[in-house]
């Protein structure tokens, strides 16, 4: 038996098991979504609009966030923005640390000759662990107070 509805507005339905070519649905609220073959990207974004309220001078953690990648690889995307208030910074790090508080990318923006007023770097690494992972940045050689601005964590997860 083959059904055809043209139009139908349906407040509450429960279907058991259906075989769907083509749907388009505008908003959809899925408690458990499984995929054949595909894997799905996770995406989780932290972020801080703005000063911080990190004294990079001295250091210190910017942002962090939690992900649960169920065991598969985690792509880590960590940034700061450092910006000197008077004066200027010769070198800046930014590190992700896993949730066991091991380091799992640091980068370092190091200068001999040129003074610094506002520089953004950026770590890149993976993990599969589950929990909060932390960016922490700080710079070297200032002259003055340097701010932490806009810091941001990305962080991916492919799962099947």
């Amino acid at each position: 038996v083959t059904t055809f509805i043209d139009n139908a507005t349906i407040n509450t339905a429960q279907i058991a098991d259906a075989a769907i070519q083509t749907a388009k649905i505008g908003v959809a609220q899925v408690d458990t979504l499984r995929v054949g073959i595909d894997q799905i990207t996770v995406p989780r974004h932290y972020y801080v609009s703005g000063p911080a309220g990190v004294d990079l001078v001295a250091g210190g953690t910017c942002v962090s966030g939690y992900i649960d990648p169920k065991g598969s690889k985690v792509t880590l995307i960590a940034s700061v923005t450092a910006i000197a208030g008077s004066g200027y910074f010769r070198n800046m790090t930014v590190t992700i640390f896993d949730p066991l508080g091991q380091t799992v990318s640091t980068c370092g923006v190091y200068t001999s000759t040129a003074n610094k007023y506002y520089y953004t770097a950026t770590a890149i690494g993976s993990s599969t662990l589950t929990g909060t992972y932390t960016v922490y940045a700080g710079v070297g050689g200032a002259t003055g107070p340097v701010s932490a601005h806009d810091p941001s964590l990305i962080m991916l997860a492919t799962k099947r």
